[in-house]
């Protein structure tokens, strides 16, 4: 019995899908693909050593400097026998110096040099290592690796910088010579920064480190060639110094002869010809510059009769003395003096000048005396700077400072006095002698407890008076002169009733102060330069010859002048040939037995003398000091 449709088509469905899920089945169950082959290991490629070298040198051009120092350290390590080697040691060398690592440079260095003898990096290496050594103030050490690095081939460059270094080497060793010689090579570089350098190091040698001797033995390695025209330059400049003229003439002539386009040429030939003047000179003749004519000429002509005085008494006594006298007047113009000095120096020939007088003339005529080399000898200019200005300057002068000096020591040391007291006129003098005094007390333990200023001429002075009177005092200086002295004499006379001690100035010496009952004056004690009726022997001479002659007593300027005369002859006696001769001379000058005191100069060409010590004495004027004019040579200042 066949089965129903719907079951036929039931069981048809059901095979149909049985044999599609068998041919899905099928079809899903491939064979496995076949498994791929493992590839071979990759091998590792190591840079080469220009590989590595230049990665270093990279590190080294960006200025990564300690990378770069440990980038060919480690070069060195891996390629030990690379062609490379002397590069890398070379870079060590310049990076650990540059880091300041000096040891390691310095062993940097040596490593090349003594590995790779054929390098022609070695030149390299040697100034490295001087200039390491010299880092590390190992001076032979470096003058020996800069001297091997010129062995070595340097190139021109190089050779430059080892001549540089070995100069500067010398230097620390203090061989200036051979300094000098190495330092000329490095001058002519082709590099101007070091070129420079070296004529800049050169000079300071030549400056600084040479004396004469040296200079001139130098001066004939280099007769013509640089440096020699800057050694002849500061050899001449030495015996500037030292006063040699003769021996500064020769190197100005060596220079101007060899050296015509020097920078200099223009000065040393202006130098030269003014030299070759002063060694032109009569050594018998002596300039006298004077205010002859105009307002001071009464002054000047005193002056003058005093200094011809001085001249005439030397030759009655000394009849091989061959000196004669060439004089000039000063006018009442600078320029008129200025000509005057030049005649005297350039014409006249003589071998120095006594004169000027008047402080502004003289301080205008230093400089010229400087540049002429011809002494100048005031016997006043006392109230300026005019010895402090040049070399040739002197003064034969009394002034205010040692006016103040002497003061202050005779008054704490002798007088034993402590507390002063200053009243002074309110003018130059007056203020200039306070202010010495003042300064001077400060070195002999005595103190200004009060001072106070009058009007000049001593027309008013109560209210001076009156504040002086507000401390106790046991001196009192009186800066002033013997006419206002004398106006101020009731006010004194309390002071001296009091037991203080009374002082004076120059201004004291006149005769008025004798006007002023003793009483009051009696015991006064100031100072002068010079004393008419002193009882030293060769003073009394003096002012009996003066009055003979001249029929006049003379005064401070006309004691002063015929000292100066007196001053110049001793040194000329002495051989005195030369101009720098004649200035040495009265530099030397010590004890001069003068009228106007014993005159000792100083270092600044300024005299220091004993001045005379003076006092009143029942109306009359003494000295107390007469002993210290007593002098070994007191009889003749010129024998």
């Amino acid at each position: 019995m066949k089965a129903p449709r719907s079951t036929r088509y039931t069981r048809w469905t059901r095979m149909v899908c049985l044999v599609l899920t068998l041919l899905f089945l099928a079809g899903c169950s491939r064979p496995p693909a076949p498994t791929p082959e493992p590839e071979p290991p990759q091998t590792s490629v190591e840079p080469s050593a220009e590989e590595v070298f230049a990665a270093a040198s990279a590190l080294r051009r960006n200025e990564r400097n300690a990378e770069a120092l440990q980038a060919f350290a480690d070069f060195m390590e891996r390629f030990p026998d690379s062609p490379l080697g002397d590069d890398a040691r070379l870079a060590i060398g310049k990076l650990a110096a540059a880091l300041n690592r000096l040891d390691d440079a310095a062993a940097a260095y040596t490593d090349l040099i003594g590995n790779f003898p054929d390098s022609e990096l070695r030149a390299e290496a040697y100034l490295g290592l001087g200039r390491m050594r010299y880092d590390q103030r190992d001076y032979a050490s470096s003058w020996v690796a800069l001297q091997d690095a010129l062995d070595a081939s340097p190139t021109p460059a190089q050779a430059a910088r080892a001549h540089y270094h070995l100069g500067a080497a010398s230097v620390a060793l203090r061989t200036y010579g051979e300094a000098i010689s190495e330092l000329a090579m490095a001058a002519a570089a082709d590099d101007p920064a070091l070129a420079k350098k070296a004529r800049d190091l050169l000079g300071d040698v030549v400056r600084d480190h040479l004396d004469a001797p040296q200079l001139d033995a130098l001066s004939h390695r280099f007769p013509a060639v640089y440096p020699g025209d800057l050694i002849l330059a500061q050899l001449a400049q030495r015996h500037r110094s030292a006063g040699n003229v003769p021996s500064e003439v020769d190197a100005l002539r060596r220079l101007a002869a060899a050296f015509a386009e020097h920078p200099g040429a223009a000065t040393t030939l202006e130098r030269l010809q003014t030299l070759e003047a002063m060694l032109d000179t009569d050594p018998t003749r002596l300039g006298v510059l004077m205010p002859l004519s105009g307002p001071t000429g009464p002054i000047g002509r005193s002056a003058l009769q005093s200094v011809q005085l001085a001249l005439d008494m030397l030759q009655r006594r000394h009849a091989d003395l061959d000196l004669s006298l060439v004089i000039r007047d000063t006018g009442a113009s600078t320029e008129t003096a200025r000509n005057a000095l030049h005649a005297l120096a350039e014409e006249a020939h003589v071998i120095g000048v006594i004169g000027p007088l008047l402080s502004q003339t003289a301080e205008k005529l230093a400089p010229l005396a400087d540049k002429l080399g011809v002494p100048l000898i005031s016997p006043f200019a006392r109230d300026s700077q005019f010895p402090l200005l040049s070399r040739y300057a002197f003064r034969n002068s009394l002034t205010d400072a040692m006016q103040g000096r002497l003061l202050a020591s005779y008054a704490t040391q002798r007088l034993a006095r402590r507390r002063f007291a200053i009243l002074y006129p309110d003018d130059a003098y007056g203020a200039a002698l306070a202010d010495h005094f003042s300064a001077a007390l400060a070195d002999h333990n005595g103190r200004v407890v009060v001072k106070a200023a009058y009007p000049p001429a001593a027309q008013d002075v109560h209210r001076a008076v009156r504040r002086i009177r507000t401390e106790t005092y046991d001196a009192l200086l009186v800066p002033d002169y013997a006419d206002n002295i004398a106006r101020l004499a009731p006010e004194l006379a309390y002071d001296a009733e009091a037991g203080v001690q009374l002082l004076g100035t120059d201004g004291w010496n006149h005769s008025e102060i004798t006007t002023i009952p003793a009483w009051v004056v009696d015991g006064a004690v100031f100072v002068d330069g010079f004393y008419a009726d002193s009882p030293v022997p060769h003073v009394a001479a003096f002012v009996s010859a003066f009055r003979d002659r001249y029929g006049a007593v003379p005064d401070l300027l006309a004691a002063q002048a015929y000292d100066t005369l007196m001053m110049c002859a001793q040194v000329l006696r002495t051989g005195a040939r030369t101009r720098p001769e004649l200035r040495d001379g009265l530099a030397r000058i010590r004890g001069f037995p003068g009228v106007s005191g014993v005159t000792t100069m100083n270092a600044d060409g300024d005299a220091e003398k004993v001045l005379y010590v003076l006092s009143v004495r029942e109306g009359e004027i003494i000295q107390i000091n007469a002993p210290a004019f007593q002098h070994p040579d007191a009889g003749d200042p010129v024998d």
